[in-house]
């Protein structure tokens, strides 16, 4: 491992980590083993020829969006989608000029309602987005997915994200909210999932994109896609991204790549996929008030770094039976690393350049195989599957070497270190009756049971200002625990169908959030309270969507709305409790209370007929969310990183080969803890004020195969930000970019 981690090329990187020996160094073979044999077993159902109605096209790897009455090839990607009982938005990623290279959360995600964005390092290798008042941290509040499989680091103990697919290589992104994701896991938020793009029927179809821009960007995007006879499709894509940041002590390089094939077996499809990441992230750390005041782009930690490499490999096997009935069996999995070297001090305190770093290394290994069968009954459907799989985090922590490098080598005995398994066994279910030809009622079942084991050491380690700094400050205590938890979940919702076309849908579901292990053996050294619970609640929702006025002559869509009112109880969060007992003099981590969401979220376009080749589109989301405590010691205080309003409106204009995109962001303000403290020297906790950010991008397609694209991102070069973190990776604050500019050159072959 240790060779890995000091290896010097993106190369080595990444071949090292697609070696069988780093893999097996990771994972059970007996768990390997049985799930491999699971998934054999349900490939080995069919036993024909695939025929031509079982095209690949239909079989592709992609959650199920589209009800009988609504074609996803109709819809525009700015329109919330009704598919019976539930909501889906759906982004398409060519649908607008986009500064797409940079992975820009904010813009990507411009048009779907209410989504709040983290912005602190201008990177794009996560999306970290939330919506409703829910934490935008690593989209941890989402079930995310890429293809339909899971891409979090460690699904259960550690949901966070620490990849996000390139924008280039999307064909959409699915967001289903609350309770309507209940196939797809028990979290709050919904689910999240990046299509990738479709492979062409051409035997080889290429693409290659250039960008440079600020500070030192340079971006280089290749793509081949292909289907071979007819039958056996293929779809790779690589990248490679570096930059040396707008902040000080900015600079990050970043690879990925990513390989599938598509063959026909017996009735269906075979697809065999794998993603791999490598990063590696100069942190600048947070600043104190007074420093982000005097200059939010100087940085005051030069020798603090970030690196995340992981392998993602997913086998599927797709198949139907008969007209009316589908399978679709998945085993995915995750091999990596979440690795980090810091000072933790604050930023007041001056770097001598020898005072000691702490390596914090998170080592991930997950197995998830995920079975679905989806049929139709006449005019009702039912769909249902079971879940199984295995995911390990080996969490450390200790003092780090000095100098300025990245390293991720302990140099004294670790003051953290366990090994944290969760073994699921989930299945679900989820009916859809239609009542009449315009009345459906939706009943959704999810068992989750969950097995939790932790065994190792965690102990005391001495802090950042000892001259024993980051070394066990006692002997650690041993952890051997094993917990089991069987969660039953339960969704209803109801769907009608008006005339016009509008629809008008309801729905109410139970959520569930598991102990993460940051919670359960915090690196901040923080007592954690034996009696901790999970999180749970519900997420309720009414709305109506589709479109207002169509034009006579053309029957086209004039205008389109969607809006729609949600109420979501989060109980038994999980903070820190301030104590008055000497033993606990910075509080204890425990549930801290419950708070309660409710606001409305908006969705208008407008499109007016100008000429054939002249098009001009307009849209407006926002949402306005009120998010409080409501039980514990902060009732009556706002939820932390909860605005109470998010407005983000956008014009599109296209004339013949250019399209001119123009965006602008509003976020109102929000605390950053829940205590809402207004102020606070370190910058770690405070008031974060409102921001309006702009963004533009234009497109001129030169050729056939040749586009030119140029985006100016923050154009008024707004001073904000959106994070205030007391632990990674600050403390204190972190502002978001200033003025941006880049430019790419897109040519396919």
């Amino acid at each position: 491992m240790d060779n890995f981690l000091l290896a010097e090329t993106f190369n080595d990187r990444f071949v090292t980590l697609l070696t069988m020996e780093y893999v097996r160094s990771r994972m059970s073979k007996s768990v390997l083993v049985a799930f491999w044999a699971i998934f054999l077993l349900a490939t080995t159902l069919s036993g024909q020829s695939l025929t031509e109605q079982d095209s690949l096209v239909h079989l592709y790897p992609v959650i199920t969006v589209v009800s009988n009455r609504l074609t996803l090839d109709s819809i525009r990607s700015t329109i919330p989608v009704v598919t019976r009982a539930r909501r889906v938005d759906v982004v398409l990623a060519g649908d607008r000029p986009l500064a797409a290279p940079l992975n820009v959360s904010r813009d990507l995600f411009q048009n779907v309602a209410g989504l709040t964005v983290w912005e602190f390092n201008g990177t794009g290798i996560q999306a970290n987005i939330a919506a409703r008042g829910l934490s935008p941290h690593r989209s941890s509040e989402f079930n995310v997915r890429q293809d339909g499989y899971d891409i979090a680091s460690d699904p259960y103990g550690y949901p966070e994200a620490h990849y996000t697919p390139p924008t280039l290589a999307l064909d959409r992104i699915n967001i289903i909210r609350g309770g309507g994701g209940i196939q797809y896991g028990t979290q709050f938020g919904g689910v999240v999932d990046y299509i990738l793009a479709t492979p062409s029927p051409k035997p080889l179809e290429m693409s290659i994109s250039l960008t440079g821009g600020s500070y030192g960007l340079v971006d280089v995007f290749t793509m081949a896609t292909g289907t071979i006879d007819s039958s056996v499709s293929y779809r790779s894509w690589l990248t490679y991204r570096k930059a040396d940041g707008w902040r000080q002590y900015g600079s990050y390089r970043v690879g990925s790549a990513h390989a599938a094939v598509y063959v026909p077996l017996g009735r269906g499809v075979l697809s065999i996929e794998v993603t791999g990441l490598w990063f590696e992230e100069r942190m600048p750390n947070g600043s104190t008030q007074a420093q982000y005041n005097e200059d939010p782009s100087r940085a005051y930690r030069p020798r603090d770094w970030f690196s995340g490499p992981r392998v993602m490999p997913a086998l599927r096997y797709e198949t139907t039976f008969g007209p009316t009935t589908k399978l679709s069996t998945t085993l995915s999995g995750l091999v990596g690393d979440r690795n980090s070297i810091s000072l933790t001090t604050s930023t007041a305190i001056a770097d001598s350049g020898t005072n000691p770093r702490r390596v914090n290394v998170d080592e991930f290994a997950n197995v998830i195989m995920e079975s679905r069968l989806e049929t139709t009954l006449g005019p009702h459907r039912l769909t249902g599957g079971v879940r199984a799989g295995w995911t390990q985090t080996r969490r450390m922590q200790g003092k780090g070497p000095q100098g300025t490098d990245y390293s991720a080598d302990f140099v004294a005995p670790k003051t953290i270190d366990l090994c944290l398994q969760t073994f699921v066994a989930s299945l679900f279910t989820e009916c859809d009756f239609e009542l009449t030809s315009d009345l459906h009622l939706t009943a959704g079942f999810r068992l989750e049971n969950l097995w939790s084991l932790a065994d190792g050491t965690y102990g005391k380690q001495f802090p950042a200002s000892s001259p024993q700094a980051f070394e066990q400050a006692e002997p650690p205590t041993m952890i051997n625990e094993t917990t089991f938890a069987s969660i039953p979940l339960f969704t209803v919702g109801v769907g009608y169908d008006l005339e016009t076309d509008l629809k008008l849908y309801a729905s109410i579901g139970q959520a569930y959030r598991p102990l993460f292990y940051a919670q359960q053996f915090p690196y901040d050294g923080i007592p954690v309270d034996s009696s901790i619970r999970p999180s749970h609640g519900y997420v309720a929702e009414l709305g109506i969507v589709g479109p207002l006025i169509h034009s006579e002559s053309t029957e086209r869509i004039l205008v389109d709305a969607s809006f729609s009112g949600f109420a979501m109880y989060y109980g038994d969060r999980v903070g820190i409790v301030k104590t008055d007992s000497v033993a606990y003099p910075q509080g204890i981590r425990t549930n801290a209370g419950a708070s309660f969401h409710y606001g409305a979220e908006l969705s208008l376009g407008l499109y007016p007929v100008i000429h054939d080749q002249v098009s001009l589109s307009f849209r407006l989301t926002g949402a306005y969310i009120h998010a409080d405590y409501v039980y514990g010691s902060a009732t009556g205080n706002r939820v932390e990183f909860a605005p109470r309003v998010v407005a983000r409106p956008t014009m599109v204009a296209t004339a013949g080969p250019v399209s001119v995109s123009f965006g602008v962001s509003y976020t109102s303000g929000v605390y950053s803890n829940a205590a809402n403290t207004e102020t606070d020297p370190s910058g770690q906790f405070g008031w974060i004020p409102e921001y309006t950010v702009l963004d533009a991008t234009v497109s001129y397609k030169l050729l056939t195969s040749t586009t030119i694209t140029a985006s100016v991102l923050n154009m008024a070069n707004t001073t904000y930000h959106t994070v205030r973190a007391n632990v990674y990776p600050g403390p204190g604050i972190l502002p978001g970019d200033g003025r941006t500019f880049m430019a790419t050159i897109t040519q396919g072959l």
